[in-house]
């Protein structure tokens, strides 16, 4: 018997709670409608619960064989006592300003007029964070080649970056440092590819010859970030929060760097390495000799939710005016609270904020899923 609970967060959004009883399996299900659909409530719940049925039922047929006994390492969200974040610099609050600390120019602290993510969800739970983050970095490598050069070479071990800056050098620095330090009450998140994406467009305006394929690029991603799952999970980690990359065809960075020609190959590129990872990494954790909690966070529908709230009346444009180098030339458009970008990729604070607040959202209604092994999550299931 499969039984279900839905629960409207706001006027569209909606949580989907099931449970088919005699497999113990849990499924989550967070999801919203635009609003052109919102006259047409009830017959989406309908149609989406007889979808997840579906599902549900394949699901069960393929885990049956494959029950594991319920990981109990973090009961409820209450428990998480420690974030770990990987990333970018959608991520970073200060790592390359360490970095690059003895320079004329060092980076900012922030990639935004204020703190970002990680900054929000640390103070929401209460808990401390080790932020791995690095503004520039790539799944494998960073945008600068001097850094990257750099921390190969050991000008950063004291910071424990010797292998790199990506996230394999990010995880690299975490599991030498932390491996014997007990993981069972600490949340890992991982959010990085925009800047493989980003550089893969400007070989493509640049009419490089030598770039690799968007199939190629999006493999490339995906397969970092399992592998980087996998790593953290051999080295004790329990509870892992991986982000699919948001929509960026409609980042302002497009107009101003002849990105505009591109538009739907971004989002093609974007979508085939979201789908990929998040079957690659619900795969790999079925597989798996020992358990762990995985959630995809749906980063591409949390900006799309944060694009549609309303609360910026400016989606479109970056705060900070930029010159042809997208340089700040120290003049901005208007009123920071009234813009969803701070630049041409990165966000206000105030989305941050709003981010966070969608992951902490998400955290809460499916903290079944960080105690319970059986657990198949899935945060923002769209209905078009």
């Amino acid at each position: 018997m499969i039984r279900y609970r839905v629960v409207r967060l706001s006027k569209h959004h909606f949580y989907i709670f099931s449970k088919i009883r005699n497999n113990t399996m849990n499924h989550s299900y967070f999801f919203s409608l635009k609003k052109k659909d919102s006259n047409k409530i009830k017959r989406n719940v309908i149609s989406l619960t007889l979808a997840v049925s579906t599902l549900l039922l394949v699901a069960c047929n393929q885990n049956s064989n494959n029950a594991k006994t319920p990981v109990k390492e973090l009961e409820s969200i209450a428990s998480i006592n420690k974030l770990v974040i990987f990333g970018d610099s959608l991520s970073d609050n200060g790592t390359l300003r360490q970095l690059t600390s003895t320079q004329p120019q060092p980076a900012p602290e922030f990639f935004s007029n204020g703190p970002v993510w990680p900054n929000y969800l640390s103070d929401k739970l209460g808990v401390p964070q080790v932020n791995l983050a690095v503004a520039g970095a790539r799944s494998v490598g960073h945008d600068s080649a001097p850094l990257q050069t750099a921390a190969q070479s050991g000008a950063f071990s004291a910071l424990g970056y010797t292998t790199g800056l990506g996230l394999r050098g990010q995880v690299d620095n975490y599991i030498n440092n932390n491996t014997a330090v007990d993981q069972q009450n600490v949340l890992h998140t991982i959010l990085i590819g925009g800047n493989d994406i980003l550089a893969y467009l400007n070989g493509l305006v640049a009419g490089s010859e030598a770039i690799p394929s968007s199939v190629d690029v999006s493999n490339a991603i995906a397969d970092t970030v399992t592998e980087s799952v996998g790593r953290l999970v051999a080295n004790g980690a329990k509870n892992i929060v991986v982000f699919t990359l948001p929509e960026l065809s409609d980042v302002p960075r497009l107009d101003v760097s002849g990105f505009s020609d591109y538009q739907t190959e971004i989002t093609s590129l974007i979508q085939t390495l979201n789908n990929k990872l998040v079957s690659d990494l619900n795969t790999q954790r079925v597989a798996a000799s020992s358990p762990y909690n995985i959630i995809t966070f749906n980063t591409y529908r949390a900006t799309n939710n944060a694009r549609d709230s309303g609360d910026f009346t400016n989606v479109d444009d970056s705060w900070l005016v930029v010159d042809n180098n997208l340089q700040p030339t120290g003049a901005t458009n208007g009123p920071v609270e009234e813009f969803l970008f701070w630049d041409t990729i990165h966000p206000t604070t105030a989305a941050h904020k709003m981010l966070a607040e969608q992951l902490f959202q998400t955290l809460k209604l499916q903290e079944h899923c960080l105690g319970n092994d059986n657990c198949r999550v899935s945060s923002g299931l769209g209905m078009e």
